[in-house]
């Protein structure tokens, strides 16, 4: 990419040996990127948004940024959602499918990689949204990053994405990654709840310009934020 500054962020916070797994797993992946990687935690009560945050203060100056969690094996190709970020000044999702990964398929990943996945036994589901996001410093800066009011999880990621939406641009390339299995996180408390509500508010209040965009790029966006 020349003289683009690309930089990695993981939010990131040790303590629980599955994930640690998962991230044994993940980052030899990102590594091979050749892009230097910064974890980023928050303080107190988990939240995504805010370690994200972290970990794009620590790196600096940079142009673009690939954000990964330490779960997903990221898609091939990112130099080009990497130049399409940067021209744009938005933000990309790099892929358009999203792979579950059953605890067998998560093994079968870690011993042989993305090679020794066979579809119909190693993969749950596929996901409509989330993964991995390629965006711009234009764009991170466009909407001052990523939001601290979601905690625990869920929906920052979406919420970020509207954001980019209404203030920059947001759109995909094609493209596969896999998610390694862990147990669902808590839904039944009050952070998922709210989370649930702010996203939510965000959709219908900008409803509008969320289909206007939907017409122009041919896709359900609606479906994937």
């Amino acid at each position: 990419m020349g003289a683009v500054k690309v930089v990695v962020l993981v939010p990131w916070r040790a303590g629980d040996e599955l994930r640690e797994q998962s991230w044994a797993v993940v980052r030899p992946y990102l590594e091979k990127l050749n892009w230097p990687i910064y974890e980023g935690d928050c303080d107190g009560l988990w939240s995504r948004g805010a370690a994200i945050n972290a970990a794009a203060a620590e790196a600096g100056d940079w142009d673009v940024a690939v954000i990964a969690d330490a779960d997903t094996i990221p898609p091939q190709g990112l130099d080009t959602a990497v130049g399409v970020a940067h021209a744009t000044g938005g933000g990309i999702r790099p892929h358009d499918h999203l792979y579950r990964l059953t605890p067998a398929g998560s093994v079968r990943m870690a011993w042989s990689g993305i090679a020794g996945i066979v579809p119909e036994l190693h993969i749950d589901r596929e996901f409509p949204g989330g993964g991995l996001l390629v965006v711009s410093r234009k764009g991170w800066d466009a909407v001052g990053g990523f939001s601290t009011d979601f905690q625990e999880w869920g929906h920052e990621d979406s919420y970020f994405n509207i954001q980019l939406l209404l203030h920059a641009d947001w759109d995909r390339l094609p493209g596969e990654a896999y998610h390694l299995w862990h147990p669902a996180p808590a839904r039944n408390n009050k952070s998922y709840r709210t989370n649930r509500q702010l996203l939510a508010s965000a959709r219908q209040v900008h409803r509008t310009q969320i289909l206007e965009a939907e017409a122009r790029k041919g896709w359900s966006i609606g479906r994937v934020l």
